[in-house]
């Protein structure tokens, strides 16, 4: 997106900012031609080659129709700008969902891309690169299971359906997902989401959230489902412990990413049901 304040079009009419990333800025706004609110996502600017791919992967990803996926409307990109819109849906993340607390991992460290390409850059906020610690000793923490159990499959049958689709995410966490007042689970942000054909021109880049990705996304491998799957694992055991299971700095937690978490779910809560334990 070019430099300046994006303040909406004749079509899209914007109410209000929803979030803001590494990948640009997210507005509630009214689409006069479908006469509905939809989330629109402004991207900042970005060269010739990198724009394409977004708009073929973008082009793919929108004929995907699952209710466990956003759906994504319209793509505007041109020389003064570039930005797309998708479903808005009211609600919250799926950690919130089902133990009514927010999610633990904050904004800043949520890094959307680290860019190791041509500049060798690293792009996160250095002040905000440690995860909270979290003491395995710890009160107990209420998890709605029935909700869980709900929600952990509609978010399996859109992953599926997502890979089915010959895609992967690459950035499955619990704020990249939203769960309706009517308990409909959205797997949302396709912005990092990578046509599986395409790998390779990810060589050079560690894309994610360090906590829930998997160790080959953490050493820059190759991907595969499995990845998505490692992340959803983290994701599960984060909601049944109230921890992540890697905790320290973003550099430790890279390290320990080949090992297995230290204790299992059912050590840190024994509450926890073996069929989500195992």
């Amino acid at each position: 997106m070019p430099s300046g304040i994006f303040t909406g079009t004749e079509r899209y009419r914007l109410s209000s900012i929803l979030g803001e990333g590494g990948f640009g800025v997210v507005y509630l706004a009214f689409d006069n031609q479908r006469r509905t609110e939809v989330a629109l996502k402004t991207a900042r600017q970005a060269d010739a080659e990198t724009l394409f791919r977004f708009k073929s992967e973008f082009r793919s990803l929108a004929k995907l129709r699952h209710r466990n996926l956003i759906r994504l409307y319209d793509l505007v990109a041109n020389d003064t700008e570039w930005f797309f819109t998708m479903e808005y849906v009211r609600g919250m993340d799926m950690l919130a969902y089902v133990t009514g607390r927010a999610t633990l991992e904050t904004p800043n460290v949520a890094c959307e891309t680290w860019s190791l390409g041509k500049s060798s850059s690293i792009e996160f906020d250095q002040a905000a690169n440690h995860i909270t610690s979290f003491s395995s000793s710890r009160t107990a923490i209420q998890v709605d299971l029935q909700r869980l159990r709900a929600v952990l499959r509609q978010l399996v049958e859109g992953v599926t359906t997502l890979h089915s689709a010959g895609f992967l995410h690459r950035d499955l966490k619990p704020s990249n997902t939203i769960v309706s007042d009517e308990g409909r689970l959205v797997l949302l942000d396709f912005g990092l989401v990578k046509d599986m054909v395409g790998l390779e021109s990810a060589a050079h880049r560690l894309v994610g959230t360090v906590p829930y990705m998997s160790p080959e996304q953490a050493l820059m491998k190759p991907l595969s489902e499995a990845s998505d799957w490692y992340s959803v694992g983290v994701m599960v055991y984060e909601i049944l412990c109230g921890r992540l299971p890697h905790h320290g700095t973003l550099q430790e937690i890279l390290l320990q990413k080949a090992d297995p978490p230290e204790l299992s779910p059912q050590e840190v809560n024994r509450e926890v049901p073996s069929d989500l334990s195992d």
